[in-house]
């Protein structure tokens, strides 16, 4: 029996009680960090990218820079031109122990785009908030390539293959944001802040 929807909205609820069905949520190394600080510490870094152990993490728009890219690139599907792209792109030559990224908006894009460049090469990808434009979900769900976004997020409303956080906020900047969400990264039954 494979993993439902259902299944892992309540794993997010109920994070310490890990179904059957998707044990692979849990982590066994010590250094396993959550999504949230390795997405803290990608926002920290010049290039959008940080690397934990096989995890990349890879930031969103920071700067002017990014705005122009966003808007020239991703709605066009031309993903592979942005600034961000080519970062996390270098950053995988450099890293072949790399296995696993997460993203958070216009780094969710580039995760997404990602996949596609090297499509045997990831065991796990999560993106948070991405700029995806799927109104009908026709996307299959996979347990190991998930996508996440919050009610009344600007961003990510139209990826509706997407699983939904409700945040219980109006602020769009507060639904956007990578912060709140339940932690899929680290096995703590902690929201990731």
């Amino acid at each position: 029996m494979g993993t439902t929807r259902g299944d892992i909205i309540r794993h997010l609820k109920q994070p310490n009680q890990i179904p059957e069905a998707f044990p692979k949520i849990a982590r066994q190394s010590l250094n396993q960090i959550s999504d949230a600080e390795g997405l803290k510490k990608a926002y920290q870094q010049p290039n959008h990218i940080y690397i934990n152990n096989n995890k990349m993490y890879i930031a969103g728009s920071k700067s002017v820079r990014d705005w122009v890219d966003n808007a020239a690139f991703i709605p066009p599907s031309l993903t592979t031109y942005h600034n961000i792209y080519q970062s996390a792109n270098d950053s995988l030559k450099q890293n072949p122990q790399v296995n696993e990224i997460i993203g958070h908006s216009a780094g969710g894009a580039v995760l997404l785009e990602l996949e596609k460049q090297y499509p045997n090469r990831f065991n796990k990808t999560r993106s948070y908030a991405a700029p995806v434009f799927n109104p009908f979900g026709s996307e299959p769900l996979n347990e190991n390539h998930l996508r996440f976004k919050t009610t009344l997020d600007p961003v990510a409303m139209f990826d509706n293959n997407a699983i939904t956080i409700n945040k219980n906020s109006l602020n769009p900047f507060t639904n956007h944001s990578y912060e709140n969400y339940f932690d899929t990264g680290k096995d703590t039954g902690n929201q990731i802040m």
